[in-house]
């Protein structure tokens, strides 16, 4: 709100969140927010409840990292191919690197993610040790579906997609936008992490291309 004001009033705004497992960020969303919202999860069982809590959201089960475009909603992909629409990133991805996934037998819905189509993309794109970070797959394929559009990303997630050595060639060749605001948080704050590390939740205007190493990123 502080950075677009009360967008929801606006009818050509839409949010997307397309990791939202059990619908965490759209908990506090009032009624009247929800019908400008597409909210979609890699996983049944979370797509249909999130489909009995949020009514009037348009929900629906989609692996971002591997399904294609054809598999998003009529109306999803009526308003993407709509110049008029603008669009609200709203996002909170794994942030574990998929092959530490393959040893943790007890989540199953995350085996066979180490490679995923996303992934393939980045390593085509010379994008090398950051393709294996998952919410830097997401930024990637967000960054290519939403490179002509006014478009606003806001991403609960680690913070080394912006200062990690290795996430470098990601910075320079994808991820150069303007930051607009956001704040950071100890990992605790979620349930059932383990360790402690920042989390930062910071906003991005995709519309405006700057490099990060020129601007202040003050949280």
């Amino acid at each position: 709100t502080r950075t677009l004001g009360d967008w929801w009033r606006d009818d050509n705004f839409r949010l997307w969140d397309m990791a939202a497992g059990t619908g965490n960020l759209e908990y506090n969303f009032p009624r009247e927010v929800l019908k400008h919202c597409y909210i979609s999860t890699l996983i049944k069982d979370d797509a249909d409840y999130c489909r009995s809590i949020f009514d009037g959201a348009t929900v629906f089960q989609y692996d971002y990292l591997n399904d294609a475009a054809d598999k998003l909603p009529a109306k999803l992909r009526a308003d993407l191919q709509n110049p008029n629409i603008k669009w609200i990133i709203y996002i909170n991805p794994p942030y574990a690197m998929p092959s530490n996934f393959e040893f943790d037998k007890s989540r199953k819905d995350k085996l066979g993610v180490s490679m995923t189509k996303i992934r393939e993309l980045m390593l085509s794109d010379d994008l090398g040790w950051t393709s294996q970070e998952l919410s830097t797959q997401f930024l990637y394929r967000i960054s290519r579906d939403f490179a002509d559009r006014q478009t606003w990303v806001g991403i609960f997630s680690k913070l080394t997609y912006i200062i990690a050595d290795g996430d470098q060639p990601f910075r320079d060749k994808i991820f150069s936008y303007r930051f607009e605001r956001g704040f950071v948080f100890n990992s605790q704050n979620f349930q059932g992490c383990k360790g402690q590390w920042p989390v930062g939740f910071l906003i991005w205007n995709l519309a405006e291309h700057v490099p990060l190493e020129t601007q202040e990123i003050s949280l």
